[in-house]
């Protein structure tokens, strides 16, 4: 185990936060108490190669087939993107950006990206999440009509307002009476008031007549909004906007914003999204769809599939949902050999992970709970997950001792073992971030903040992943302690 740094927020790691290049350099992005930082390790031992934004939070890095990174954040009231050109070793970045993926008043938060080639260029893929306040009224609008009236051998036209207000569109007016003085209107009634010679319009309190007489012609309408009621409407909303970069490295939005859930709360969404890929967790595949999830702490767990053409182009998928009022907390999760895989935690039993697998090829799929998945002996106060060649490493923080533990699954789960004991008690919620094998030295990272207070450890706990019959069975050994 080696810490990796310290920050001032217990907030500073986010799920995906961790990505490897072709050259075996692993790199990590969390937010260090003011900014983004970022650090990488080439062998050597972890080195900070600076931040990135102004003021940013939650992190989320992910790192192409062709050694370009791609990161998002919240930063000041938006979601950025930036995109990263590396040097000859891949231990720095020339960041491109930030081109602002959302502006809003409202409180944006978890953002996610994936990346890939497409063509002589590269998609990037930002999902995430906000929580809307939109304001709404109902009321009456209220109408009334105006007409102009010719005066026969005066240079002047008599206009008025004929019909008092009414809720339904008006219709014409009646003629306006005498047709030599213009100076009264008995058509409409007792009601209405006299009609001057000079034009002024009086308000005649009189159902509307539909004949025009003497020539009369409409000059428009009156109108005005009674408003009856008002309010504020609460929205937990998944936001998703693809990135196009050209050969030439230009970064573009392609107008492709979708509103991809709506929920009427005020909670935090976690959504998380990947693309179909090979083993190497970044080679996209010739069906290269896109992969959401997310869930909220209302409970609900939803899939959606962003299903890919030749061209490119991509659409929707109505979205599935999972599971209703049992899940919450973060979901965590990505693409794994033929699936599309989520865990959550379960409010209703708050030492439980529940997970699922969804074959990712269906355009309907019926997703399959993961079965007997063993509870933690205490509260989950993070998790994450690692997915390698079908094989699932679920990773779990014990709220009540602390430990980190694993719990592998290669066709049946094998309980829970502790990676990693604790002194520490009493712990609230820690994030904590899995990833795929790494592509040369077969290990594969488990990132976690480790302390009660601030400033708190960003610790990085390595571990050997052993292919089935290697000997040593299925499993991660730990590397230095």
């Amino acid at each position: 185990m080696a810490t990796v740094d310290t920050s001032t927020t217990n907030d500073a790691i986010q799920s995906d936060s961790y990505a490897y290049a072709s050259n075996g350099v692993k790199w990590v992005a969390y937010d260090n108490g003011s900014n983004i930082e970022l650090e990488y390790d080439s062998g050597s031992g972890w080195t900070s190669d600076g931040t990135v934004g102004s003021a940013g939070k939650q992190a989320n890095l992910f790192i192409d087939e062709d050694d370009y990174a791609h990161l998002v954040m919240y930063d000041s009231g938006r979601i950025d993107y930036y995109r990263g050109t590396p040097n000859g070793g891949i231990t720095s970045w020339t960041w491109a950006g930030p081109t602002a993926i959302e502006v809003s008043d409202n409180v944006e938060h978890n953002p996610r990206v994936v990346a890939h080639s497409e063509g002589t260029g590269w998609k990037a893929h930002v999902i995430w999440g906000a929580k809307d306040q939109d304001y709404w009224e109902t009321g009456t609008w209220w109408y009334r009509r105006k007409c102009d009236h010719p005066s026969g051998g005066h240079a002047h036209l008599h206009t008025r307002t004929c019909g008092g207000w009414t809720t339904g569109t008006p219709a014409g007016c009646s003629g306006f009476g005498s047709h030599s003085h213009y100076n009264t209107d008995s058509t409409c009634g007792p009601s209405c008031e006299s009609w001057p010679n000079n034009g002024n319009p009086q308000t005649c309190n009189y159902t509307l007549l539909t004949s025009h007489n003497h020539g009369v012609t409409d000059a428009g309408t009156d109108s005005y909004y009674e408003v009856t009621d008002s309010g504020w409407d609460y929205y937990n909303r998944v936001y998703y906007q693809r990135v196009d970069i050209t050969s030439g490295q230009v970064v573009s939005l392609d107008g492709s914003a979708f509103l991809v859930a709506q929920q009427t709360n005020y909670d935090e969404s976690h959504p998380f999204i990947d693309f179909a890929h090979s083993g190497d967790g970044k080679t996209p595949l010739t069906n290269r769809h896109v992969y959401v999830g997310w869930n909220n702490k209302s409970g609900e767990t939803v899939y959606r599939r962003l299903e890919y053409s030749a061209g490119p182009s991509w659409a929707w998928d109505s979205p599935i949902n999972i599971d209703t009022g049992n899940s919450q907390g973060y979901a965590v999760g990505g693409w794994n050999g033929n699936d599309f895989v989520i865990f959550c935690r379960n409010p209703g039993a708050t030492n439980n992970i529940e997970g699922w697998r969804i074959d990712g090829s269906l355009e309907s799929p019926t997703p399959v709970q993961y079965a007997s998945i063993a509870n933690m002996s205490g509260t989950v106060v993070g998790h994450a997950v690692a997915l390698v060649n079908d094989t699932v490493y679920l990773f779990g923080i014990d709220g009540t001792d602390g430990d980190l533990e694993l719990n592998v699954y290669d066709g049946s789960w094998s309980g829970w073992t502790t990676l990693v004991t604790s002194t520490l008690t009493g712990l609230a919620n820690r994030n904590c971030v899995g990833t795929n094998k790494h592509p040369t030295d077969g290990t594969a990272q488990i990132f976690y903040l480790d302390g009660t207070g601030s400033p708190y450890n960003l610790d990085i706990y390595d571990h050997v992943y052993q292919e089935a019959g290697a000997g040593v069975g299925v499993g991660f050994i730990p590397i230095g302690g």
